[in-house]
């Protein structure tokens, strides 16, 4: 049986890139192996609707045609959205949201929110829920939010296993994902996971 690889925003993202940056390539050539060793490669919709979403709002129209070009490659690279998909990802998993300046921070459990912070600002591009806090990486700084106390924010310092602080500037700014209590930052020599 040929593996089904699922892409989240971060590959999706860096696939539809125009610029040739040697991330952009890297994730080409993996991508371009493992279809060649017969995976299935498919986009979710709201995969698909994120990076759309960002690409329209920032009007860049060749990494549109390109995400198209790319979700449309094959019949069956898209997986829709459905209820019973929802549903059945929502009753496995806790899920946060918080989609750029315009939406809320979202907590659901089990297809059903659980709160609700309108007041609270965008994260940039990932964070991380770590008990009761929040870890972000906001404005050149790493901080944490207390999830009682939204506006409140402390900058955090990021330190790697010999001590020294990792650097947040150009051009050696790193690359920030995350997935549930896990905040992941890439360097160019190293891959961490921050814990406040």
């Amino acid at each position: 049986m040929n593996d089904v690889l699922f892409l989240d925003s971060g590959p999706l993202g860096l696939i539809t890139q125009p610029q040739r940056t040697h991330e952009v390539i890297a994730i080409t050539d993996w991508l371009k192996n493992c279809l060649v060793a017969g995976a299935r490669v498919v986009v979710p919709a709201i995969v698909y609707y994120e990076i759309k979403r960002e690409l329209l709002r920032a009007n860049k129209t060749i990494g549109i045609a390109r995400l198209d070009a790319f979700v449309n490659a094959a019949p069956d690279r898209y997986v829709p959205l459905t209820d019973d998909a929802l549903r059945f990802a929502a009753e496995l998993c806790v899920v946060w949201l918080n989609y750029f300046t315009d939406f809320p921070l979202v907590h659901l459990r089990g297809f059903a929110v659980q709160n609700v912070w309108e007041c609270f600002h965008a994260m940039g591009k990932a964070f991380a829920v770590i008990g009761t806090e929040l870890l972000y990486l906001h404005d050149g700084h790493f901080r944490v939010s207390s999830l009682a106390r939204m506006q409140e924010q402390r900058v955090v310092a990021a330190i790697d296993e010999r001590g020294a602080a990792l650097s947040l500037n150009e051009p050696a700014r790193p690359a920030v994902s995350a997935r549930g209590s896990k905040l992941i930052v890439k360097t160019e020599t190293a891959l961490y996971e921050l814990i406040p």
